[in-house]
C-alpha cells in the first residue's frame, strides 16, 4: 500500500496546530520537488499570520474573539489541505519527496511506530524562575528532548532543547512574569522523532 500525507491536523492544539503549518511551510520553500506550490506560500504564510494574531488576542478571553479565532484556523487548514493535494498529485507515491514536504506520513502498514507524546504538565518549580514539567511516556520512548521558548508562540519561535532520559524535567534560569511553550520530543529507534503538541506555562514566578 501506497504511502501518503495526513491532509487533517484538526486534533492539534492551536500551539500545535501553528508548529506543524510552520515547519510545512519551511520544507516547501526553495524546495526543488515544487518550484511553484498551488496555493502559493505567500497565501498560506499570511493566513497564518492572521491566526496567530487571532490566536493572541483570544487568549485574553471572549466568545467573539474565540470564533475570529476559530474561523482563522479553517482558512489556514483548507489551506494546507490544497496544498497537500497538489503534492501528492506531484509526487506521485514517491515516498521520499513526500517525506521533504513538513507533512506527516501515514503509516506503514503492521508496523508500530514511535508514539507521540501527550499532555505536558506544567508546574511551578521549587524557586523563583522555575518550571517543572512531566509526561506520559510514549510506546518505543528511548529518551526525550526538553524544549522552551518564550510566548507568543510564531512562526519564527526558536526552541530550546536539552536532551534526556526521564520523562520529567524541570526548567530553571526563566524569566519571573514571563510566559513559556514548552513541548517534549520523544526520541526513539534509528534517531526516530514524535513531538508533543506545545503547551503555555502561567507567568513564572
Amino acid at each position: 500500500m501506497a504511502r501518503k500525507i495526513i491532509l487533517d491536523y484538526s486534533r492539534r492544539t492551536d500551539g500545535g496546530f501553528v508548529t506543524k503549518v510552520s515547519n510545512i511551510l519551511s520544507s516547501m520553500t526553495d524546495n526543488p520537488d515544487f518550484p511553484t506550490p498551488i496555493p502559493p506560500l505567500l497565501d498560506i504564510s499570511e493566513a497564518l499570520g492572521a491566526f496567530v494574531s487571532a490566536l493572541s488576542a483570544a487568549s485574553e478571553g471572549g466568545t467573539s474573539l474565540t470564533e475570529i479565532k476559530n474561523q482563522k484556523r479553517i482558512v489556514v487548514a483548507d489551506l494546507v489541505r490544497q496544498l497537500g493535494l497538489y503534492i501528492l498529485y506531484i509526487a506521485n507515491n514517491d515516498v521520499e519527496v513526500l517525506a521533504g514536504t513538513g507533512y506527516d506520513l501515514t503509516k506503514i502498514p503492521g508496523s508500530q511506530p514511535l508514539g507521540k507524546p501527550g499532555v505536558v504538565t506544567i508546574k511551578d518549580g521549587i524557586s523563583s524562575g522555575m518550571l517543572s514539567t512531566f509526561v506520559t511516556r510514549p510506546e518505543g520512548a528511548k529518551s526525550f528532548l526538553y524544549q522552551i521558548t518564550p510566548d507568543p508562540l510564531t512562526a519564527e519561535s526558536v526552541w530550546e532543547s536539552t536532551p534526556g532520559s526521564k520523562a520529567k524535567y524541570t526548567f530553571t534560569d526563566l524569566i519571573p512574569g514571563k510566559k513559556y511553550w514548552i513541548r517534549y520530543v520523544a526520541v526513539g529507534k534509528e534517531g526516530a522523532l514524535a513531538y508533543s503538541d506545545p503547551y503555555l506555562s502561567k507567568f513564572v514566578q
